[in-house]
């Protein structure tokens, strides 16, 4: 899933690679929250195209919540989006929800 993503994706390597991180927690807690801002706006990208083909669908849309949770606990965000995102869904439309959900949250 994550080198489809790359070849789908190349001009976001760095942010593909942290999606795909066991453990983002560490790269992320060494990030500027503008840092942060910045590989949301990036993964938006991602998350927005065209996915819906791609024969790795559920493991990006498992790694990238995984990637949610983990910015989640990292920024200050509601105890109602943190729960949101952490329960896994596996559709695409409600992980671009959650996203939007803390996308929004962020620029607050």
């Amino acid at each position: 899933a994550k080198d489809a993503m790359l070849k789908t994706h190349p001009n976001l390597t760095s942010t593909i690679k942290l999606i795909f991180e066991p453990n983002p927690r560490p790269s992320l807690t060494r990030m500027s929250s503008d840092d942060i801002c910045t590989l949301m706006f990036d993964s938006r990208k991602i998350l927005f195209s065209d996915i819906r083909s791609s024969n790795h669908l559920q493991v990006f849309l498992f790694a990238f919540q995984r990637f949610l949770c983990t910015v989640c606990e990292i920024v200050a965000v509601t105890k109602d989006l943190r729960d949101a995102v952490s329960r896994f869904t596996g559709r695409l439309e409600d992980t671009q929800r959650l996203y939007i959900e803390l996308w929004t949250s962020l620029l607050n």
